[in-house]
């Protein structure tokens, strides 16, 4: 019959492996602190502990926990009834408040009713134990815990490692679910075989904490460690970075890098752009306000006027617009024919102009006394400042683009 390897055998491999390969050239001044049975100043004790120091930062501290075959129950999967009961009580609690809020929104005050209250909390309580006898037989990887994990956080440290000996788990899905919750929870795991070195199957997870709090302190012997580990100063070839905590400044980095390209992508020339259309928008000529048909129109000019605007008096009136009250509008160009006037909308939104339209306005007082097709490529507007942005703003497209611009020119409009 095949031996198997004892408790002790595995924790003294896994703390020599740690010890002499893992973590040798971590140390800034070559001194580690290990220790086995190493007991936490709340009485807990962890199979091994590892002590030294790290340049700029508080003492770095790595748990041990060890498990054999003899220890199986606490490496395989089991349903925590912790959880479901949290998961009852939450969903229970959200649903009496939503259904005591829609009563309380309806105008039923009878919820605050002694009697009802405590008939209230009966089927809350039904509901709580209705959740949990029906989720406890499904065995939901969501309410699945590992006993050696869960006893494995009661070590602070900066590292949390669980070694297994080769033989503690001879299923292979039972060591692939162990993995996946050593992933998770940012736990090593090594396993330890019969002769040679151990392997490190899941490397763990660096914990950002400790760069406020110092997790020696929760051990006992922490003041004999830390006498140990000062005593010489730095030497050269050691003071190396962990595994997790490369993995954890590369994250940094990757992510500041990638916040970086989003601002030079997505950002900056947008900003860019904007910044240069107002420089050329303050030197862009000013745009005509007269038109062909402007000039045959009375009804329209400002005599004796410099204003670039028309009185409110020379207002068009017209039913069939679709804004309502009187707005003064930039003309792009008027059209006889319809198809013309989407061809000219079409043009002006591919260059820009994304509110570009256009609309029928056979009440325009013209020399030919025709119905014209009204191009505008913005929005009307109340105020005579929004219309004068929308000129230069107007005149600088048009210009960069070099499309057939007319003669554009603001009118009054209204709908009765």
């Amino acid at each position: 019959m095949k031996k198997k390897l004892p408790e002790g055998y595995i924790k003294k491999k896994a703390l020599q492996f740690l010890h002499q390969e893992y973590y040798r050239r971590c140390p800034i001044n070559g001194i580690i602190y290990k220790e086995l049975e190493a007991y936490t100043t709340e009485g807990k004790r962890a199979d091994g502990l590892i002590i030294f120091r790290q340049k700029g930062r508080n003492p770095f501290v790595a748990s041990l926990e060890a498990k054999s075959s003899n220890t199986l129950r606490s490496l395989v999967e089991q349903i925590d009834l912790a959880k479901i009961v949290d998961d009852g009580l939450k969903m229970a609690v959200c649903s009496f408040a939503f259904i005591w809020l829609l009563a309380w929104m309806a105008g039923v005050r009878q919820v605050l009713d002694p009697f009802l209250a405590l008939l209230m909390g009966a089927c809350w309580i039904w509901m709580v134990k209705a959740y949990i006898s029906t989720i406890q037989p499904l065995g939901l990887k969501r309410h699945a815990k590992i006993g050696a994990l869960q006893q494995l956080r009661q070590y602070p440290a900066d590292e949390r490692w669980l070694a297994i000996g080769i033989d503690s788990l001879s299923k292979e899905d039972q060591f692939h679910r162990l993995l996946q919750h050593c992933r998770k929870a940012g736990i090593g795991l090594l396993v330890v075989p019969e002769a040679g070195s151990p392997k490190v199957h899941a490397h763990p997870r660096f914990s950002t904490r400790s760069d406020v709090t110092d997790y020696s302190h929760y051990y006992k012997n922490a003041p004999l460690a830390l006498k140990r580990i000062r005593k010489t100063k730095k030497q050269r070839g050691y003071g190396k970075p962990t595994q997790a905590q490369y993995r954890y400044r590369l994250q940094v980095h990757s992510m500041v890098a990638a916040g970086v390209l989003f601002c030079f992508l997505f950002l900056i020339p947008p900003w860019q752009q904007s910044v240069q259309i107002a420089k050329q928008e303050d030197t862009a000529p000013p745009a005509s306000t007269s038109t062909s048909y402007l000039s045959a129109s009375p009804n329209l000019r400002a005599p004796h006027s410099n204003s670039p605007f028309p009185e409110e008096t020379n207002t068009i009136t017209c039913h069939y617009l679709s804004f309502p009250g009187r707005r003064l509008l930039l003309v792009d160009q008027f059209y006889e024919q319809e198809n013309e006037a989407k061809d000219r909308v079409a043009l002006l939104q591919a260059v820009g102009f994304n509110k570009a339209n256009y609309f029928w306005l056979p009440c325009y007082d013209n020399s030919q006394q025709e119905a014209l097709y009204c191009v505008h490529p913005y929005d009307p507007r109340a105020n005579e400042s929004r219309i004068a942005h929308q000129r230069s703003r107007y005149a600088y497209l048009t210009n960069l683009h070099e499309i057939n611009i007319g003669v554009p020119t603001v009118i009054w409009i209204e709908k009765p």
